[in-house]
């Protein structure tokens, strides 16, 4: 068979091709490098959350009060 095959024989005379896992490449730096990709997505994800908490609280809780004209306050003011 080819490269990455095995046959297995079985008792019936049918045979059972298996194919090996392939290791991921790379080594010890695959494993940094999914690792390390990981955590920016978490990190994303995370700070977006915050951020997102963060324009629900200020301007929900503005718009629930009925208060729009406090929208601004938070925005620098120019000369």
């Amino acid at each position: 068979m080819g490269a990455g095959f095995n046959t297995i024989a079985m008792t019936d005379g049918a045979s059972v091709v298996g194919r090996q896992a392939a290791r991921p490449a790379g080594g010890p730096h695959g494993a940094a490098l999914r690792w390390s990709a990981r955590l920016l997505v978490a990190a994303s994800w995370i700070s977006g959350a915050i951020f997102a908490a963060y324009i629900i609280a200020f301007f929900g809780g503005v718009a629930l009060a009925g208060a729009g004209e406090r929208w601004n306050e938070s925005l620098p003011r120019s000369v």
